[in-house]
């Protein structure tokens, strides 16, 4: 009984440890796709910069959030 209830407990331990890996990984995922569409987004306002110089800031702001959060997935990643 005691064998039976050790392998139990090692296999929700592990199960735990795989749950912890693919949350882990699943936010890294999301760093790099918002930061890819934050870029996207940013340089699509930023050839509008010339309708209105609004454009240009929210353009400015959003690659430089996209940059962040491409870095931060890429630190993830070491």
């Amino acid at each position: 009984m005691m064998h039976k209830a050790e392998k139990m407990t090692a296999k929700v331990q592990a199960k735990k440890h795989y749950n912890a890996a693919s949350a882990e990984q699943v936010q890294a995922q999301s760093h790099l796709r918002l930061g890819i569409i934050l870029l996207a987004i940013g340089l699509i306002l930023a050839l509008f910069s010339s309708v209105n110089g609004i454009f240009a800031v929210l353009g400015t702001i959003a690659i430089i959030i996209g940059i962040v959060l491409l870095v931060l997935w890429l630190l993830e990643q070491v």
